[in-house]
Order: structure tokens, then C-alpha cells, then sequence
């Protein structure tokens, strides 16, 4: 990955990029998915 995407004002949804992949990061695997579906409205996400 070409992390001069960081400096850069590229975003993801309502997130700077740099916030969302220190979420995807932090967030187990199934957490970070379950965000990923309530930012893109959905409010039952399928696993």
C-alpha cells in the first residue's frame, strides 16, 4: 500500500483515509465490517 495516501485529502465516506484505516486497524474484523455496514446504512448487516 502506498502510504502517501495519507497526506493526501482523500476520503472515505465522512472519514479522512488516515482515520479510516487506523480504525480498520484497530477494529476486530467482524467490529470494523459491522461499522462499515451502519456508515453505509445498512442496519442488519450479513456476515
Amino acid at each position: 500500500m502506498d502510504l502517501r495516501i495519507l497526506k493526501s485529502d482523500l476520503r472515505f465516506g465522512d472519514l479522512h483515509i488516515s482515520e479510516f484505516i487506523r480504525i480498520q486497524c484497530e477494529c476486530s474484523d467482524v467490529a470494523f465490517r459491522s461499522h462499515l455496514a451502519v456508515a453505509n446504512g445498512n442496519d442488519q448487516p450479513s456476515f
